[in-house]
């Protein structure tokens, strides 16, 4: 991995995570989404796989939370 350090101010790409559905029910749902322009707030992706691999087992039982109403 490497790392760029920006001075306060440079332009730069905003990073994103969306995870699209894949299933009969969800197929083409936006299921995640998480923007942060602050580095400290990202998502640990590993951690990120980990959890849908989680709720995605039917095992588990898990269920859905939240909704977004957006404009």
């Amino acid at each position: 991995m490497t790392t760029t350090k920006l001075a306060a101010g440079q332009p730069f790409p905003e990073l994103n995570v969306t995870k699209l559905g894949g299933g009969h029910l969800t197929l083409g749902k936006v299921q995640l989404v998480d923007i942060s322009n602050a580095p400290f707030v990202r998502p640990d992706l590993q951690s990120l796989v980990k959890g849908l691999a989680f709720i995605r087992n039917p095992e588990n039982n898990y269920p859905v939370r939240g909704t977004y109403g957006g404009s």
